[in-house]
């Protein structure tokens, strides 16, 4: 019964023509990610080894305190990019040019701003240079309206060829790194030059493919109508990071560097294919507004049948992972992370909640209800910070790993009962 259940629905959901074009484009996203992560994954897995867990555990903390302020950098406007090019596809110049200054502006003042907190809570020298160079990666990250602008084009593989083309040459930069033993300040650097590499390949891209940077120009009106309508996202997006990474500052204040290293690398793992939903929605997200646009019957009937996909593949990859934890850590990181196993057993299993809630968070953001997503976020943040506080003294980072996998539940069920509350799914 339940193998004719799922043959329907897949069946079902492949025969919309519409979904079938928009997973050609996931298709191309998915090789990118997959070719890319695989090869940043297993580079990093050598760069962990030869660190070991208390310089790990140091990279992890000083990247962990930086990203805290990613939202800034962000704007949260990727998604109100992507669906104004969709509704609005005339006003591209308008569009990207203003998105564009606003994530300068908002670039710079993450890296000021962390900067500044690093400087403030933490005395190593080391960690606060290391938070300088990752810091200035911000400044790079304004390239991102040109991923959204092929996302929304549904084009994505154009991004897919700039991001290899950035990971080759941070891989062979992370192997130059360790054979020949150079600082850890370096690896820093590394980083910074992934940014780097990645937005110029992004700029390459779009003026092979027809597109002038120099016609893009910035709209005074408009950017307080996408500021307006993204400040919800942006601190949703905060919130996010709150309950993702936030266990990792709490870590190192409460337990020192080492326990950051052995927590970070169950994390590493745990985290390696939550690229998937990222690129489904994604690709998905045009879509998701058309079908907004249509009508509710239409925008829930997509919604559902995405639902189910995502949840049949992030509850079969979550058991797998759990089955197989003790072993990945041994075989990628060596005897000196067994500390690592529980915490990755723990974690596997955040996956069911992190995949239903990526295409959830794009949902609310297709129907312009980003406050409701930054409400529901805020109060998984400040559940994960309590229960860190209340955990890690008694569970040390087997604790953080339940605070937080318990608040990447509650963010989609919580939302997902609201929204059949309202007849909304």
């Amino acid at each position: 019964m339940l193998s004719d259940f799922l043959e329907k629905k897949i069946k079902t959901f492949w025969e919309d023509a519409g979904l079938r074009r928009y997973f050609h484009n996931t298709g191309w996203l998915f090789i990118g990610q997959a070719s890319s992560l695989l090869a940043s994954f297993l580079a990093g897995v050598l760069v962990i080894r030869y660190l070991g867990p208390e310089d790990y555990g140091r990279v992890s903390y000083a990247i962990a305190i930086v990203s805290a302020f990613s939202f800034l950098a962000s704007l949260g406007l990727d998604s109100v990019i992507a669906r104004e090019l969709v509704r609005t596809p005339e006003s591209v110049n308008s569009l990207l040019g203003t998105s564009f200054i606003l994530k300068i502006l908002g670039g710079l003042l993450a890296a000021i701003s962390s900067v500044a907190a690093v400087f403030f809570i933490e005395e190593s020298n080391s960690v606060r240079l290391m938070a300088f160079l990752f810091s200035l990666t911000f400044l790079f990250q304004a390239s991102s309206v040109i991923q959204v602008f092929f996302q929304a084009e549904v084009r994505s593989r154009f991004s897919v060829y700039a991001q290899l083309f950035a990971v080759f040459l941070t891989v062979t930069l992370k192997i130059i790194f360790i054979c020949f033993h150079l600082p850890l300040v370096y690896l820093m650097l590394i980083y910074l030059l992934d940014s780097f590499w990645l937005a110029g390949g992004l700029f390459f891209m779009y003026h092979r493919q027809g597109g002038r940077v120099f016609s893009w120009f910035g709209d005074r009106s408009l950017a307080r109508r996408l500021i307006s309508a993204s400040w919800p996202l942006m601190f949703s997006s905060l919130s996010v990071y709150v309950y993702m990474k936030i266990d990792q500052i709490m870590i190192g204040r409460m337990l020192g560097e080492t326990a950051v290293g052995q927590y970070a690398a169950a994390v590493k793992v745990s985290e390696s294919w939550y690229f998937l939903p990222v690129i489904i929605c994604s690709s998905l997200f045009p879509a998701m507004v058309r079908a907004v646009k249509n009508g509710r019957e239409a925008a829930k009937k997509r919604m559902r049948q995405l639902y189910i996909f995502l949840f049949l593949i992030s509850f079969l990859g979550s058991t797998a992972l759990f089955f197989i934890s003790s072993w990945a850590v041994i075989l990628l990181f060596g005897s000196g992370f067994l500390p690592a196993i529980p915490v990755l057993k723990i974690l596997s299993w955040s996956g069911v909640g992190v995949f239903i809630g990526t295409a959830n968070y794009n949902y609310l953001a297709a129907k312009d209800a980003q406050k409701l997503a930054f409400y529901i976020s805020s109060a998984a943040s400040l559940l994960n910070i309590a229960l860190n506080f209340l955990f890690i003294p008694r569970y040390g980072i087997n604790g953080a790993a339940i605070a937080t996998i318990s608040s990447y539940y509650l963010v989609p069920l919580a939302s997902l009962f609201w929204q059949s509350r309202q007849g909304e799914l």
